[in-house]
């Protein structure tokens, strides 16, 4: 198959956009997603496409990590693009939106395929840009105020960026990614690179957009920005920072501390949410946090480095796939209420994603333990501690998807569409030949659902009621503190300091279950805050 074929993954997205005022339009999003899936099963490894006469030349080539982004990139936009399909309604039947859809898949599929630096960067702003429009589809307030916080926060990122690429170019002889190991950057550079990609994958102090917009956003918006889109963010960083590069070593430590602190970070936020696309939301930046620490661990280590990025790559797609499957689910749940079908498919994709046995996500974690550990890195506390966090969110997930109320409509044809995504979700990108049994795993995962199931039954009876009559009065300014920088859990502090200094006889049950959390959280953090001798 001719090389040139790579435009096709790329272009027919872009060629599509003259189509979406027509009566076929709806079915626009899944024919653009096809020619990608096509291009990562029959395109030969090592394929190569050059367009020096495109802007400042523009070079696309097909190695074993674009195929596999590729792949499962591909399929889930294509799955999101089904469920546009059979859900035309909810604002995602708007022409504007389907516009925006075909825009950021187009720049989602050229920044993989990208072999340059400024072609790895239009893609990338392509498709962060055309995503506020995917935000904001619904038109309700808090969808265009999320959209207004993303889109800031994404042209900050992009300019970071942009500034880091023409540094690392001021020091380069070329503009091609795989040149970017010979010359050490200068540290403005990776810190801006670092900066630049992190706000995409939400690391602390970066990670504000992310909640709001992931619960404001329809389900196949949401599907596709917790997926292909997060995961961008990571082959951004995998392309612009090789461990191989000179001096980047020095940088390892840094970025390990960022991925621990975005993962306690994550996780403390998933166990304090009071609505299930929130507790998806904080997971997510459990997830990208956990994955910036074993980046981190890439670099301190550069000969054992590809070992450990191989594995990292396989445990993002997993995540890539489970969360596009999980916020796809979460619009039927919108939908339909809790019927069994769905309930039980999301309870799947739970457990993979806390890494159960005998799913892909037990298959992830011992990929990336092995691999660590033939670098050198005793990984395993740090595993344990990650894996009962997150068994901890997803039971607060399942349990407020299960205080969803039931609807009265009936499941129609998106139903088994979404299982025949979502089963094999659960074990991809592994199989089920790769999952296997580990006492180690079960353990987490038991561990972490008594660990909430405990901070559900302890009784709300703090503080004491003679020393809530002895406290003052909230001043009013404390009452109506609304900042908008903060996202989350913002609401649930304020009602905690109003019920509690406002003197308020019982506070509700979910300021107990956050108070007890968190006590539990910090024994965690302290945990995950020693691993760190581990990676000196």
């Amino acid at each position: 198959m001719s090389p040139g074929f790579l435009l096709t993954a790329w272009l027919t997205p872009l060629l599509l956009l003259l189509f979406t005022a027509t009566r076929a339009a709806r079915w626009l999003p899944a024919l653009a997603a096809l020619p990608g899936l096509v291009v990562a099963l029959s395109v030969p490894a090592g394929a190569v496409t050059d367009l020096g006469w495109l802007l400042l030349g523009v070079h696309l080539a097909l190695d074993g990590t674009a195929r596999l982004f590729l792949l499962y990139t591909s399929l889930a936009w294509f799955a999101a693009a089904l469920y546009l399909l059979l859900r035309p309604d909810a604002a995602t039947g708007k022409s504007s939106f389907l516009l925006c859809f075909l825009l950021a898949m187009a720049g989602n599929m050229l920044l993989i395929l990208a072999a340059d630096m400024l072609t790895f960067y239009a893609g990338f702003a392509l498709m962060g840009l055309s995503a506020y429009g995917l935000v904001v589809a619904p038109g309700t307030l808090s969808a265009m105020r999320a959209g207004r916080r993303y889109l800031v926060w994404t042209i900050a990122g992009e300019l970071a960026l942009f500034s880091g690429i023409v540094l690392l170019a001021t020091s380069s002889t070329s503009l091609l990614l795989a040149d970017l190991d010979i010359v050490e950057p200068a540290a403005a550079a990776v810190l801006l690179i670092l900066l630049g990609f992190g706000v995409k994958m939400a690391l602390p102090g970066l990670h504000f957009w992310l909640p709001p917009v992931y619960r404001a956003a329809p389900a196949a918006a949401a599907a596709v920005m917790s997926g292909p889109m997060l995961s961008a963010g990571l082959l951004g960083w995998l392309r612009f920072l090789p461990p191989a590069t000179p001096g980047l070593a020095e940088w390892s430590q840094t970025v390990i501390v960022l991925g621990i602190a975005g993962a306690v970070l994550g996780f403390s936020g998933g166990i304090l949410q009071r609505d299930a696309r929130g507790a998806l939301a904080w997971s997510s930046i459990a997830k990208a946090g956990s994955m910036t620490a074993i980046l981190g661990a890439g670099l301190a280590m550069p000969d054992a480095a590809p070992v450990v990025l191989a594995a990292l790559v396989l445990f993002m797609l997993h995540h890539l796939v489970i969360k596009s499957a999980l916020f796809l689910g979460m619009g039927e749940v919108e939908r339909y209420g809790r019927p069994g079908w769905l309930v039980a498919g999301l309870v799947l994709l739970s457990l993979s994603l806390a890494g159960a046995p005998w799913t892909g996500g037990a298959a992830a974690k011992a990929r990336l333990t092995e691999a660590l550990g033939m670098a050198g890195f005793d990984a395993g506390l740090l595993f344990t501690a990650a894996a009962v966090a997150t068994a901890m969110v997803m039971a607060r997930f399942l349990w407020l998807v299960a205080r969803q109320q039931d609807a009265s409509a009936r499941a129609g044809r998106v139903a088994p569409l979404w299982l025949a995504f979502a089963i094999p979700a659960a074990w991809m990108p592994f199989g089920l030949s790769q999952a296997s049994f580990s006492p180690g795993a079960l353990l987490a995962l038991a561990a972490g659902i008594l660990l909430f199931a405990a901070t559900r039954s302890l009784p709300a009876g703090f503080p004491a009621p003679e020393t809530r009559q002895r406290m003052p009065a909230i001043p009013m300014l404390l009452a109506r503190w609304k900042p908008d920088w903060l996202s989350g859990s913002s609401d649930l502090v304020r009602s905690v300091a109003r019920r509690m200094l406002n003197g308020e006889q019982r506070p509700e049950p979910a300021v107990m279950h956050a108070a007890t959390a968190g006590v539990l959280w910090l024994g965690l953090f302290a945990i995950l805050l020693s691993t760190l001798i581990l990676f000196d």
